[in-house]
């Protein structure tokens, strides 16, 4: 089968970690798989080409014309069997797809906020499968944009679990080899709430002064958080900024943290899970699905820093509760590989084709 996915670009984030890994799996399964992007060059390009797998960088910007006309051609030039969308590019590939008669899926993989909830509503109308990444209610796709039943179908993600089963531990700089490390692990802006883990800190620093904090990852925000560190005086709090080993630092981490607002499925979970951490989230539909319900990671009241850090706290101070929950998850995360979830897009797929 020759599957193409559409993607906007190839950068360090959870979102692409996924497609990358779907791509992958799907190759290792015997079939031909392109990834077309947006951008005419990102991070990662070079690497994903060098795992042997197809990237075409469109170059054709944020207009709906160019993006169309891209698409388009990419269809007309060489056959697919199935194009796969997975972000910015739903109504402009569904419809590029029909033009060329070629089945379309959409991958849901965050929320994008309801100003967009008339487009994507249009967009299912030219969609053959929407693809929801957990079986719960997610309110803006179900009340908001509302694809047809029928069309709606549960992949949950996978990753390939054995790139992390080699990893090995990685110190940090300025953190004494035996302190407890807390670390959060993703994209500096307002959806991932980094503000509640640093208040949250802040108040931990009184009751364990022994405890570092990590921050891993960069984005628009990092420097209004580093000033909110200095302000309200958060002691051994580091900013690491992007890095290639999160393996690595996972094994470092004692207790891996998610605050975010909103995900589809978060792939710093499952990391965590299959790195051996112990995870605290904010109690929110898809981390309460990725913790199987809180059996394989505390959840705590969404926003609320003195919830995150009485959750911290005990997850250090307990370590039969610690050792329960890396138990469970150990076991939980073996479903979510890059494998299972190759194969049910390929069974999406061979249906499409019948």
């Amino acid at each position: 089968m020759r599957i193409l996915h559409l993607h906007t670009h190839l950068s360090v984030g959870g979102g692409t970690t996924v497609v990358i890994e779907l791509a992958a799996a799907q190759m290792r399964l015997g079939h031909e798989v392109t990834i077309a992007t947006v951008s005419p060059k990102a991070p990662l390009d070079d690497w994903v080409r060098s795992q042997g797998i197809e990237v075409l960088n469109m170059g054709c910007g944020r207009t709906f014309r160019g993006r169309f006309q891209a698409i388009d051609q990419i269809l007309r030039n060489r056959h697919f069997d199935v194009v796969n969308e997975h972000w910015e590019m739903w109504l402009v590939g569904a419809l590029a797809a029909m033009k060329n008669r070629t089945p379309f899926v959409h991958t849901y993989h965050a929320n994008p906020g309801r100003r967009y909830f008339l487009k994507e509503g249009l967009a299912c109308l030219f969609t053959d499968k929407v693809v929801l990444l957990t079986p719960g209610p997610d309110i803006y796709m179900r009340k908001w944009v509302r694809p047809s039943r029928r069309k709606i179908e549960v992949i949950p993600n996978g990753i390939q679990l054995d790139r992390l089963d080699g990893a090995t531990r990685v110190e940090v700089d300025g953190i004494p080899v035996d302190a407890p490390v807390v670390g959060m692990v993703a994209r500096i802006d307002p959806q991932k709430d980094l503000g509640t883990f640093i208040r949250a800190a802040k108040l931990i620093n009184a009751r364990r002064p022994e405890v570092h904090f990590v921050a891993v990852g960069d984005g628009p925000q990092r420097g209004m958080y580093e000033d909110l560190v200095k302000t309200i005086g958060v002691a051994n709090f580091h900013f690491l900024g992007r890095r290639n080993d999160i393996p690595s630092l996972l094994r470092r981490i004692n207790v891996n943290v998610l605050a975010t607002h909103y995900e589809a499925l978060p792939t710093v979970l499952l990391e965590g899970m299959a790195s051996g951490c112990v995870c605290a989230a904010s109690d929110i539909p898809s981390n309460r699905y990725t913790l199987d319900e809180g059996r394989a990671g505390l959840l705590y009241s969404h926003r609320n820093p003195e919830a995150l850090a009485n959750a911290i706290e005990r997850l250090l101070s307990d370590q039969a509760l610690a050792d329960r929950f890396r138990a469970h998850a150990a076991e939980w995360v073996k479903y979510f590989n890059s494998k299972r979830m190759a194969e049910d897009y390929i069974k999406l797929y061979t249906t499409l084709l019948q």
